[in-house]
């Protein structure tokens, strides 16, 4: 004992901070290592569990860019498909328009000339009826004094026919 008491160590109190020292740590583990363990697990498991959640989170947002880069890319071929399909509809009305626009412009162009064919026709006549009446007056006065009534008639009878026939 002579080494304690050179150490100024005292046996009675050794061992009494000893008990004290194993009392104090009975009721930390009982009452304070095992609640502070448990909270601690919880919260390792928790922050565990959010690792696990962002990670499923991460692989979700790249899927979800990946389908989205999936939607524009047909979203713009539905789109080209859409234009390409509106230019040929209406390329298509354009050229049945001009089909359209041609054949009422021949139609208009055959009406044109049936109505001045008919035009001239109606022209050609009455210039036939006034170039047979200006006749028929040129014959009676120039015939006048070299016939007879009556054969001055039938000089201007046979004339007007043969012109007719003619110009018939």
């Amino acid at each position: 004992m002579s080494i304690f008491q050179t150490f100024g160590i005292n046996l009675y109190l050794l061992v009494a901070e000893i008990v004290n020292f194993l009392i104090v740590l009975y009721l930390l583990k009982r009452f304070l290592y095992k609640p502070v363990f448990n909270m601690l697990q919880k919260r390792k498991d928790a922050i565990i569990q959010g690792l696990i959640q962002a990670e499923e989170s991460k692989k979700l947002l790249e899927k979800a860019k990946e389908n989205e880069d999936e939607i524009l890319k047909e979203a713009n071929k539905k789109a080209q498909k859409i234009i390409s399909d509106a230019k040929n509809e209406a390329f298509e009305i354009i050229q049945n328009s001009q089909a359209q626009a041609k054949k009422q412009a021949s139609i208009e162009l055959d009406e044109a000339k049936a109505l001045i064919e008919l035009e001239r026709k109606t022209v050609e006549k009455k210039l036939f009826l006034k170039l047979s009446s200006v006749m028929q007056d040129f014959l009676e006065k120039s015939t006048n004094d070299l016939f007879d009534d009556k054969m001055q008639k039938n000089l201007v009878s046979i004339a007007l026919k043969k012109f007719k026939s003619e110009y018939n």
